[in-house]
């Protein structure tokens, strides 16, 4: 299913530009950020059609700076009663803060156009017309064919208890009275499925997902073949014995801790105490097999524009380089700060906050390694496939305790299946502990990871 946009990236640039010119007053800067947004999803469960929705949106987010003193107000109302109502609240907030000489909008960055270009207009042009176009029930007869892909073939397989996909699109625009003046249309489509299977008394559950910027590039039959394999070799699992081991990290894991290792190397982390890697900035942090990228330009990446949410622009920016921490990643005030230039990282969380630094498409970069020769390579190991709780990991000192569950391997060999098990330890030492990894980084949503190796990491069984 293909879901016209209402508007194309240059309507909706002279509509922003349109409220700026008439809500501009004199001694605020004012940026104003407008976005509109499609989306539909659809789920199949235990053989039947499950549910079908469908939604639109469209809001404004108005930030104002005077002498370093910064509002910021949001809605839905459009009007321009309904802006010059969001200015007068970011106004009344931004009186009420302490003045920081950091607080600023960004200006144009010479040598790249600050209006919707050429560039925005063939991404539109691609973004509404291109593609793959299905129909609602071409999407029911893709999750039926998918349900019998899951289920055929082994009794172990009892249920799909859930298979979806997922379309979002939309047109976002950002204007401000310091010359800034972008437009950009976005998409994505996701597949998301839920296993269940049994083997006597014993069941178990799995699950995965994939996201992509078009149909074309989206795999859900992969997706239901990867957990189905993990949900069949699961069973019989036993715990492992306590001690060091050598850990094989498998992308879904591996995904998991880039997304720790984000929260240390935003600009405003750093500054706030909250970073692990405040102290080592252009020091050797980790293994030197370990290079993070974090790339706005990435071709075909989920995060990828050509603008961050403030109109600075995304750019590719090696974050960690053979172990070595070159850089945070900022936004303008934070760079500010930190007296560097913005790495076009600005991120907001929707239409209702304010921009502050985040991440892009941000992976750990591949090896020399296939996978299998790394699997043949590694003599004894616990490959990790699955952890619980990671999201209690602590930020400030990189620390973590989870659950785990995964394969015991030994000479390129898959013994038995393991869950009840903990693994323990620092972000860092884990890091540190890298010495090899494999060539194929596997995609969750902007955060990626090959397979990879650490050795010495401490596991809590029997």
């Amino acid at each position: 299913m293909t879901l016209p946009l209402t508007l194309f990236p240059d309507d909706l640039l002279r509509k922003t530009h349109s409220l700026v010119r008439a809500i501009h007053p004199r001694g605020w800067d004012v940026e104003l950020f407008w976005e509109e947004e499609q989306q539909w999803e659809q789920t199949w469960a235990e053989g039947r059609r499950k549910d079908r929705s469908f939604g639109v949106g469209s809001g404004l987010a108005v930030r104002v700076v005077k002498n370093g003193r910064w509002g910021f107000a949001s809605g839905t109302d459009t009007s321009m009663a309904g802006v010059r109502s969001l200015f007068d609240r970011a106004c009344a907030a931004g009186q009420s803060v302490n003045a920081d000489p950091a607080r600023v909008l960004p200006h144009p960055v010479r040598g790249l156009s600050a209006t919707a270009g050429d560039l925005n207009k063939r991404a539109a042009v691609r973004s509404v017309e291109a593609g793959e176009k299905k129909s609602a029930d071409e999407v029911w007869d893709l999750l039926k064919r998918l349900e019998r892909r899951a289920l055929d073939g082994d009794r172990r397989m009892k249920k799909a208890l859930g298979l979806s996909f997922h379309e979002a699109r939309g047109v976002r625009a950002l204007v401000s009275s310091v010359g800034i003046a972008m437009a950009e249309p976005w998409k994505a489509v996701s597949f998301s499925g839920e296993l269940l299977g049994a083997n006597g008394t014993e069941t178990e559950t799995a699950w995965g997902s994939a996201e992509a910027i078009e149909w074309e590039r989206l795999n859900p039959e992969k997706v239901v073949d990867d957990v189905r394999a993990r949900l069949v070799t699961s069973f019989g699992a036993k715990p492992l014995a306590s001690g060091t081991w050598t850990i094989l990290v498998s992308p879904r894991v591996g995904v998991d801790l880039m997304e720790l290792l984000s929260q240390a190397v935003l600009g405003d982390a750093v500054e706030k105490g909250r970073s692990f890697l405040a102290r080592r900035l252009g020091r050797k942090a980790v293994s030197s097999k370990v290079t993070v990228i974090d790339d706005g330009r990435l071709p075909h990446g989920v995060a990828t524009r050509v603008w961050d949410d403030e109109g600075v622009p995304q750019r590719r920016t090696p974050v960690v380089m053979e172990g070595r921490l070159l850089t945070f990643l900022h936004d303008t005030a934070s760079a500010r700060r930190a007296r560097v230039v913005s790495t076009g990282n600005a991120s907001r969380p929707g239409r209702e906050g304010p921009p502050s630094p985040g991440t892009t498409n941000f992976y750990l970069q591949p090896g020399p390694w296939t996978d299998a020769a790394l699997y043949q390579d590694t003599a004894k190991a616990f490959e990790v496939r699955d952890v619980i709780g990671m999201h209690t990991a602590d930020p400030v000192s990189g620390d973590f305790s989870v659950g785990a569950a995964g394969l015991l391997w030994e000479k390129g060999q898959v013994r038995r299946a393991v869950r009840g098990v903990t693994l323990s330890g620092n972000l860092l030492d884990l890091l540190a502990g890298v010495d090899a990894v494999a060539n194929e980084v596997v995609w969750q949503g902007a955060f990626g990871s090959p397979l990879f190796r650490v050795k010495g990491l401490s596991v809590g069984g029997h």
